[in-house]
């Protein structure tokens, strides 16, 4: 089986796209007419990710967000400058014979968003969603929670406990001084 028949038996689980859509979906680099070895997935495709990818010996991986630089993903566009991460994913895609195909739109084009459903399912929020027809509160393109009465602080840790995302959340609550928090102590150890 080709890459390309892998990326054709997922483009026919989403919903159709008008022929002349134009977005941000395809082959970002590599070849569709590859034999397939194997499929990896990823949300990110960081350099760690496509090492692994080709590590583990599969040809195709699968992503969510640009694998360069920005929403076009353009894979020559390097602002005429040196980029050492560029150069280093490029050698490693190089290295693997690895494919890579973005599935952004589509995944968003589901009803309900296929990206938003895992998250939700993730955090485990599902019991606390709203939805819109039964809510006073309308939240365009987005999701209405009601979630149990706590503090920042606990459901900070929480989330550090499921997921251990404890510095993204420092720096969050840095920059949006959600609450007054000692950003040393670790949630849970009191």
């Amino acid at each position: 089986m080709k890459n390309s028949d892998v990326i054709n038996k997922i483009l026919k689980y989403h919903p159709q796209f008008p022929d002349n859509y134009a977005g941000c979906d395809g082959y970002k680099f590599g070849d569709p007419n590859a034999e397939c070895n194997g499929i990896a997935t990823a949300l990110v495709p960081t350099v760690d990710v496509i090492r692994r990818t080709g590590e583990l010996g599969c040809n195709l991986l699968v992503v969510h967000e640009p694998i360069f630089y920005s929403t076009e993903d353009y894979p020559d566009w390097r602002a005429g400058g040196k980029n050492s991460v560029y150069e280093e994913k490029k050698a490693l895609l190089d290295k693997y014979g690895i494919t890579v195909w973005r599935d952004h739109d589509h995944m968003h084009a589901h009803n309900p968003d296929s990206i938003f459903t895992g998250v939700i399912k993730y955090l485990g929020w599902e019991n606390y969603y709203i939805p819109s027809e039964k809510s006073s509160i309308k939240v365009p393109m987005g999701y209405l929670f009601e979630l149990p009465e706590t503090t920042v602080k606990e459901r900070i840790g929480k989330h550090y406990e499921k997921n251990g995302i404890m510095r993204c959340v420092h720096a969050l609550v840095r920059l949006f001084g959600w609450m007054q928090y000692d950003t040393t102590e670790q949630p849970g150890t009191r």
